[in-house]
């Protein structure tokens, strides 16, 4: 007896309901056995198929409701689905709870991943970044474990000629933004200010950024050309051809350099961030003792032994020459890839961004994403107790946990699919807002990556199943009859948990308040409480080389509102010092800064030994050096001497033996996050050829009208540089951008964690309100006031948040003290701050509590006792 084909019976069986399956199979095997007989087994096979594609009636789709055929799934989830929405439309403030919580959730959570994204993902256009590495040393003369990204030029020349592992070497430098750059239009002049470098012609190869016009490895060959970006070509010249164009900058002897090529603007996903590029042409000798630092890149075969080949450098850059003072350093190198972090050995070309801010922001992120999944799974726990009766009718009809599960999975996919559309909804507004808090675009393009919308769907799909699983789980526990008497809501099945989420949630809550109350105190801290000087009022003069600079200043003096004005090569507020150097008697490094005679007065410096500069001496030598409490009292702990006055010796600064003229208190002219180096103050009258930033006391009245003289000056006598000022204080502000930006994310999405907080809490509340309507109506009806209904809600809650507080704080604590670590300078964890905060949570949740069960407490218990 010859079978039918398998696949159209398969066909049949899937569509077909179960009680009318075995008489059709047996109606269709009758015929395809006459079939054989008739025409043969091949064309009956053929047959075979179009009679069971004509079986197809609307009697075969009759399933019965017991049946466990895949159509009837079908149909019991367009029942979850009706089921679902209906209880939505029903409890309104329920879903609006549920909703609005979980999507401010997703969306702080995906804005906060998006900034990580960028971070992450920044130079991933370099396609051999894991090969380049930057060359640091450990300096034994600085008494620190930092490591310098500057060093001497030659390094990488000589490595690069002795290890084969080395493919190429890089030397780039960041120039000062504030150097003016000069354009000639007939006789007119025009002055700028732009980004630039000056880098080795191997920069392309190492940093494949796109030229518009020009080539990648001719345009750095002549020594005074210069590739500038698109849009400071459109600066410059406008829409004129910008190639063979003159452009002039006070570097080195040649100040005319030539437009060689045009750079396609770099895009925000660079660390290297500059508008124009000078070739690096002058040779520098490891022998010679005068040199300028540049940070060093080596590109290496992919298979080096990086800690290996390390070890030989000593003996590699002593064996070339090197002067003695280069000689047994402590040498590392880091990944290009991990410099993006490193805020402590900065170069001034690749731009940082602090690790544990970073690190920070990631567990923000995740903390707000796990407060609004166990804020949405605690009250999708909540309503499902509150559900009883209809739970037990289905328990009693046969419903397993099996089937709980897809009911609450069902309504958590719609819980959460609607939560996802109106989170990125919120995300597409919210974007530009959150951008302006970090201070820059975000470069990763959500929109267009599939990758982001399939881990985002993947994400809800979790989130969904995580909610339905435990509600579903822990009313499958229950006897039917448990819910027909109302006693599931009651019940203390499942409280820990639900105790246990809401502890989890509040100590998020407190450990986000207590972070964003710290690191602005932390601010304050810097900005306002330690600098020994006021930098209120003092403006400071963009950068100029001239012989003027003394004639400038001098004439300041004319201007009624200018009370005092000084002329230094590195005012406070990270402007980079004049020079470093070894002091041979000590084996210490001193930081130079050239000042005048009026600086000391002008930021009212406290000089603790010995005198100010004295105008009358001309001599620069004469006049000694003023240093600061750092450098004195490491003087004095050596006194290499052995004099009675350690500070009475002639110590070589710079190379010349000097006297020590005065000893100045210890003031910041830095970032907080340095602790203070030992300064040289070193006088110079700047009546020469040389270049100076000018500070300038003013007061605080009519300041644009004293910034019209004060320009009006400038160009009298400095009239081939732009006038451009900023106040001291801003500059300092400019040194904490980071910590600000930290700040303010802080307190934004501490705001949104508390109010998803107070959601949770209120549907909570809601929860434990209707759980208590017979007690409180029994209770009233005994005497109870409203003061002690009230009490009967707050005193369960307070003891949740009181043991948030217990896991929050010490949390607290722990974090911000990491983060207080990279700070040499920083306030303390005061717990006059955690009190306060506490008491905060307490207000808050007294608030949220009253707003929702005061109903409760003034409702008539008659109407809560009707049905006993």
């Amino acid at each position: 007896m010859q079978q039918p084909p398998k696949l159209p019976l398969k066909i049949l069986r899937f569509f077909c309901a179960e009680h009318r399956l075995e008489e059709i199979e047996g109606d269709l095997f009758e015929e395809f056995q006459d079939q054989v007989q008739s025409y043969g087994y091949s064309k009956a096979r053929r047959l075979y198929y179009w009679t069971v594609i004509r079986s197809f009636r609307s009697y075969l789709f009759d399933y019965q409701n017991n049946s466990t055929h895949p159509l009837s799934f079908i149909t019991m989830t367009q029942h979850y689905l009706k089921t679902a929405f209906r209880g939505m439309y029903k409890h309104k403030s329920f879903t609006a709870i549920n909703i609005l919580g979980l999507s401010l959730g997703l969306s702080c959570f995906i804005l906060l991943s998006l900034f990580l994204t960028d971070v992450i993902l920044k130079d991933n256009f370099i396609p051999n970044r894991a090969e380049i590495y930057r060359l640091e040393v450990l300096n034994p003369l600085d008494f620190t474990d930092k490591y310098e990204a500057r060093t001497h030029p030659d390094f990488v020349v000589i490595l690069n000629r002795n290890y084969p592992q080395v493919e190429n070497y890089l030397r780039i430098n960041a120039l000062n933004e504030n150097m003016t750059i000069t354009v000639k239009n007939g006789d007119k002049k025009e002055f700028y200010k732009q980004r630039g470098i000056e880098a080795d012609t191997s920069f392309f190869s190492f940093f494949p950024f796109e030229l518009i016009t020009g080539n990648q490895k001719t345009a750095l060959l002549e020594k005074h050309s210069i590739i500038v970006s698109e849009s400071m070509a459109t600066m410059l010249f406008g829409d004129e051809d910008p190639i063979g164009k003159m452009v002039y900058l006070p570097i080195r002897e040649g100040a005319a350099y030539t437009v060689s090529g045009i750079l396609k603007d770099i895009k925000q996903n660079s660390s290297l961030q500059f508008d124009y590029i000078v070739p690096n042409y002058i040779p520098y000798d490891i022998a010679s003792g005068a040199y300028s630092l540049f940070a060093n890149y080596l590109m290496f075969s992919p298979e080096t032994d990086i800690k290996q080949i390390t070890t030989g450098f000593n003996n590699t850059i002593k064996d070339a020459g090197a002067a003695k003072r280069l000689q047994n350093l402590k040498y590392r190198l880091t990944k290009f890839e991990e410099v993006k972090f490193d805020i402590q050995s900065t170069d001034n070309v690749v731009q940082t961004i602090n690790k544990g801010t970073v690190a920070l922001i990631a567990i923000v992120a995740l903390l707000i994403l796990i407060l609004a999944v166990f804020n949405y799974i605690n009250l999708t726990a909540a309503r499902a107790l509150q559900k009883g009766q209809e739970a037990g009718i289905r328990k009693i009809i046969g419903a397993g946990r099996g089937s709980f599960v897809f009911q609450f999975l069902t309504e958590s996919l719609i819980f959460c699919v609607i939560s996802m559309l109106i989170s990125l909804l919120v995300l597409e507004i919210s974007l530009p807002y959150f951008e302006s808090i970090l201070g820059t675009s975000l470069h990763y393009d959500y929109k267009s990556s599939f990758l982001f919308f399939l881990i985002y769907f993947g994400l809800i799909v979790l989130l969904a199943l995580l909610s339905a699983l435990y509600p579903a789980l822990l009313v499958s526990r229950f006897r039917f009859s448990e819910f027909l008497k109302g006693k599931a809501m009651s019940s203390t099945k499942g409280n820990m948990l639900r105790k246990g989420l809401v502890v989890f949630q509040f100590s998020i809550s407190i450990i986000l308040t207590l972070g964003a109350v710290m690191v602005q105190k932390q601010l304050r801290y810097i900005q306002n409480e330690t600098l020994s000087y006021n930098p209120e009022q003092i403006l400071i003069v963009e950068r100029a080389v001239s012989s003027n600079l003394d004639d400038f200043k001098k004439s300041l003096k004319d201007i009624p509102e200018v009370s005092i004005s000084s002329l230094t090569s590195s005012p406070p507020g990270g402007e980079n010092l004049y020079a470093s150097g070894s002091i041979a008697e000590l084996d210490i490094r001193g930081y130079y800064h050239q000042v005048d005679g009026d600086y000391i007065n002008m930021l009212k410096l406290k000089i603790t030994e010995g005198a100010n500069f004295d105008s009358k001496l001309t001599s620069d030598i004469d006049q000694g050096v003023i240093i600061n409490e750092t450098m004195a009292n490491i003087i004095r702990s050596k006194n290499p001497m052995n004099l009675d006055d350690p500070l009475s010796g002639k110590y070589s600064f710079l190379g010349i033996p000097t006297k020590i003229r005065g000893v100045v208190k210890d003031f910041h002219i830095g970032s907080f996050h340095n602790e203070i180096q030992p300064i040289a103050l070193m006088y110079h009258n700047f009546t020469g050829y040389s270049g100076a930033r000018v500070m300038i006391k003013v007061s605080s009245t009519n300041i644009s009208e004293t910034l019209a003289k004060i320009e009006t000056k400038w160009n009298e006598f400095i009239p081939n540089s732009k006038f451009g000022v900023e106040f001291m204080d801003a500059k300092f502000d400019q040194l904490y951008t980071a910590e600000t930006r930290l700040a303010n994310i802080f307190k934004l999405f501490t705001v949104i964690a508390l109010f998803i907080s107070s959601l949770g809490l209120l549907g909570l509340i809601g929860f434990i309100t209707e759980s208590k309507i017979k007690e409180v109506g029994i209770r009233k009806v005994m005497g109870a006031s409203v003061g002690q209904i009230l009490f009967l809600f707050t005193g369960q809650v307070y003891k949740l948040i009181l043991a948030a507080c217990l896991v929050g704080v010490p949390v607290a604590y722990w974090l911000i003290n990491r983060w207080l670590d990279n700070f040499a300078y920083k306030t303390s964890f005061s717990f006059d701050i955690v009190f306060i905060v506490v008491l905060f949570m307490f207000i808050l949740t007294s608030l949220t509590i009253i707003f929702k069960s005061a109903k409760a407490a003034t409702h008539n218990p008659v109407d809560a006792l009707r049905s006993e």
